[in-house]
């Protein structure tokens, strides 16, 4: 199926692909094919934050901001560009990060994934 999807010019395909790149941990396919997705569709803010997630994943948390900056940008209502820039500002500036995380949930109070952003760092919570 992978191969199926990653031969197709298709935006969603590539999109698709991407995501069963990532989870097979080939990072190089992945990037590869969010690379080309992104060209399909250069304002679709789902492939624009799935290209900074890949980069917060890699450890690129300078590249992954401005990534999910640029989202933002395309749609300042999109909720996981705003988890994505709290998770790459995490270490380096963690008010932001959870003023970030906050703004997630206003948008989309259900998203499960900014609650448990916020809830691994509430510093109530006690270590392991």
């Amino acid at each position: 199926m992978l191969d199926r999807l990653r031969r197709s010019p298709e935006s969603l395909d590539l999109y698709r692909a991407t995501l069963a790149a990532r989870a097979l941990g080939d990072y190089r396919l992945a990037n590869t094919l969010i690379r080309a997705a992104s060209l399909e569709a250069p304002d679709d803010p789902a492939i624009q934050t799935l290209w900074g997630e890949l980069f917060v994943e890699k450890y690129d948390n300078l590249e992954a901001s401005t990534s999910f900056q640029e989202v933002l940008k395309l749609d300042d209502q999109w909720a996981p560009a705003h988890l994505g820039l709290a998770r790459s500002l995490a270490d380096t500036n963690p008010p932001a990060a959870r003023e970030l995380a906050a703004a997630a949930l206003e948008i989309a109070p259900d998203y499960l994934e900014a609650h448990l952003f916020v809830a691994q760092r509430d510093p109530r919570r006690p270590g392991p």
